[in-house]
């Protein structure tokens, strides 16, 4: 077969094809169609065909820039999308174009620093410019405004000073009066912060006193008692409290002034029923108070001796024991040797165990304090001293009187029979002013002023009754030296107390 047969054969195959396969001649023109995806009547340019008629699908009109969006061709309405919608090359020609704002925490309000251009709202752009703080996406025109130091609604005002203010965001202020920095739980205020003398809590118990907070020390309370540290326990009751600030009370239930020792009260202060004491040997029995010491009593004269033995009982079981003693009874084997026995003189027996036979008389003072049987009188009573005695450790001297008083102080004696009354006595008067006096029944046997050492003083008397009387007497003006007068060591013979 010839090359141009050939040609021929397939040219005649080609042109049924085209012509649908049909074995028929194709009776149209051959035409150049492009595929029309979309079916909006435009089709894409890069597979054009030659094809007998237009097919399903394909369309001559070419143009189309974006065959899957039938809204996309060169016929098609420029809108502002983005997307170049009339296939002229240019995105949202010929449309105008807004200003939009930067809005850079995404809260969908701009702020006016950084803007562009565009005729729809770009990604992370807005159309408004009034956010006064574009870090923070709650903050914006129409943000709910709350205490936290930001103007959060961008209308100028901040917290309280703004009276749109979401009052739940407030916090509650107690005032501190005292301004020891803890506040009164009744009087408060709903604020954003402090002011004043407000402060962030309601734990002062007593808002009057800056001493009384829970950071304060327990006390013992002098005038009021206080809750000093607010825990809700006042004074001994708060375990918290110094020990050292309790005094030791006693018990004192049958209310004789004595405190049982076995009932202890650890108070800031004395309770009522309650003594200093512990002594109370019987506390159910007012009539039972102190414990006596209570001394052997070996012949039976009711004196003892030796060293006191004390109970805790009122009264002791042992009967041979005697309240009086500590040495009273001179001779515990003698029942006729005791302190109130008559003494009979001549008899060498110091029967009243005063220290001597025929009851001479003997003052020392020693005991540290005046006798029952020295009665004073005047201005000022007399007064047992101890820093410049003649002998021993005490001396008697005039107390404390101004010009023209005096003092004395008197004793009166039986004597069996004729004796002698000696003392020594010192003074620091006024010279030929005021006097040291002493009288006997009234008469006075000796008169003496000035500075004068310890000196020794003499005067004899009669059988009988005798009062003997030291007397200090001061003029009507100026005082010398210890402006006082001094006595000791008063004896006499054959005399006893009367």
């Amino acid at each position: 077969m010839s090359r141009s047969l050939s040609l021929g054969i397939v040219l005649t195959l080609t042109q049924l094809l085209a012509c649908g396969g049909s074995e028929e001649k194709c009776t149209q023109l051959l035409v150049t169609t492009y595929p029309d995806v979309d079916g909006d009547g435009y089709g894409g340019e890069a597979d054009a065909q030659q094809t007998c008629g237009t097919p399903v699908g394909r369309t001559q009109s070419p143009g189309d820039c974006d065959d899957t969006r039938s809204s996309v061709n060169i016929g098609g309405l420029e809108v502002c999308d983005a997307i170049d919608n009339d296939c002229d090359g240019e995105i949202d020609d010929g449309l105008v174009a807004s200003s939009w704002y930067l809005d850079s925490d995404g809260d969908g309000y701009g702020a006016g620093a950084v803007t562009t251009e565009a005729c729809a709202i770009p990604d992370g752009y807005s159309a408004t410019s009034d956010d006064c703080d574009d870090t923070v996406a709650g903050t914006h025109p129409g943000a709910n405004e709350v205490c936290d130091g930001a103007d959060n609604d961008c209308d100028g005002d901040i917290d309280q000073d703004d009276e749109t203010l979401d009052q739940s965001s407030t916090f509650t202020f107690y005032a501190d009066t005292d301004g020891d920095a803890f506040g009164d739980p009744n009087v408060f205020t709903e604020a954003c912060v402090a002011s004043g003398n407000m402060v962030d809590n309601s734990d002062d118990c007593d808002d009057s006193r800056p001493s009384v907070n829970p950071l304060a020390v327990e006390v013992c309370d002098r005038l009021v008692p206080l809750d000093n540290d607010c825990d809700g326990l006042i004074d001994e009751a708060d375990p918290s409290l110094d020990s050292a600030q309790l005094t030791t009370y006693y018990a004192d239930n049958d209310g004789d002034g004595y405190g049982d020792f076995f009932a202890p009260l650890d108070r800031c202060f004395q309770p009522a029923d309650s003594s200093v004491t512990s002594d109370d040997c019987d506390d159910s029995n007012p009539l039972l108070g102190l414990p006596s010491d209570w001394y052997e009593d070996l012949d039976g004269d009711g004196y003892g001796s030796g060293v006191a033995i004390e109970f805790a009982q009122c009264v002791p079981t042992d009967l041979t024991l005697v309240p009086d003693g500590g040495g009273l009874d001179c001779d515990d084997g003698d029942a006729a040797r005791y302190p109130s026995a008559v003494e009979i003189c001549g008899d060498s027996i110091d029967s009243n165990c005063n220290g001597n036979d025929c009851n001479d008389f003997s003052e020392d003072f020693e005991t540290g304090a005046l006798d029952p049987y020295w009665v004073t009188a005047g201005n000022a009573s007399w007064l047992i001293a101890s820093s410049n005695p003649y002998e021993g450790s005490y001396y008697a001297k005039c107390g404390n009187i101004s010009d023209n008083q005096l003092s004395s102080m008197r004793v009166t004696l039986d004597f069996i029979d004729p004796g002698v009354v000696s003392f020594w006595h010192s003074g620091s008067t006024e010279n030929n002013f005021d006097f040291l006096k002493v009288f006997v029944d009234g008469v006075q046997v000796m008169s003496r002023s000035g500075t004068w050492a310890w000196t020794y003083q003499e005067v004899g008397v009669g059988a009988g009754l005798h009062t003997i009387k030291f007397e200090y007497d001061k003029d009507g003006s100026v005082s010398v030296g210890d402006d006082t007068v001094y006595i000791d060591l008063i004896q006499a013979t054959n005399a006893v107390i009367q």
